[in-house]
């Protein structure tokens, strides 16, 4: 999974990091320490652990801005006050937690999201694509590729290519984590990587597209982790 853990105590921060790495469970786990950091990160994640009492932007607030702009993240909320529990009702929270943290509820609490992930994934291989005149359902496990151009993008799935209208960062939260960002340009799904050199990206049907230079590392790093997670 692609877990966020934005919480102002920075030991609690941590903490989390360091026990859900400890796993070894080839979970990608990214921290912050305020939640307009984590607004502005245009990442996109599985699960985020979101304390409630931070400075600035509050949990409470940033879940109902993730909400507000249709982000689909599993939130539990990580807090000290059993009074503010009551509040994530109101953004669709996954779970709380309540410090000190508890290992063996953490430890549930991922489980529990690892399945439900892995059940939506499954529900949600389709997704409805509109473009000026139509409306395509799609299958997720059928794309190739999308091609940003301009204001618009190009869905190439094994059959055929789909113009429709969106950015590249709505795709990318609509297709969900088995896509990568390789290029400004290009949104590749892994399960349909054949091979890649350190600037291009070979696809099934013998497609290339590109791969930012900048990007490999973290592209090959992403890749290998997700590999692994599908075994």
């Amino acid at each position: 999974m692609r877990i966020a853990i934005c919480d102002g105590e920075r030991e609690t921060t941590i903490y989390l990091k360091e026990w859900i790495e400890a796993q070894k469970t080839e979970d990608e786990v990214t921290t912050f320490f305020l939640a307009e950091d984590l607004l502005r990160s245009n990442q996109t994640f599985d699960l985020v652990f979101l304390d409630i009492q931070m400075p600035g932007i509050d949990g409470i607030q940033a879940a109902k801005k993730m909400r507000e702009e249709k982000i689909q993240s599993l939130i539990v909320f990580v807090t000290g006050e059993k009074e503010y529990v009551f509040d994530a009702f109101d953004v669709n929270a996954f779970h709380y937690l309540l410090k000190p943290i508890d290992e063996k509820k953490l430890g549930g609490v991922l489980n529990k999201a690892r399945k439900y992930i892995r059940d939506r994934s499954l529900d949600n291989d389709s997704v409805i694509i509109k473009t000026r005149r139509n409306h395509f359902n799609i299958k997720k496990s059928e794309i190739l590729y999308v091609e940003s151009q301009r204001k618009k993008c190009e869905i190439y799935t094994m059959n055929r290519c789909v113009e429709c209208y969106g950015t590249m960062k709505e795709f990318e939260e609509l297709l969900g984590s088995s896509f990568y960002r390789c290029h400004r340009g290009y949104l590749v799904n892994m399960d349909k990587i054949t091979g890649y050199t350190a600037d291009t990206i070979q696809l099934e049907k013998d497609q290339w597209i590109y791969l930012s230079k900048n990007r490999y590392a973290d592209f090959v790093r992403t890749y290998m982790k997700y590999i692994k997670s599908r075994r």
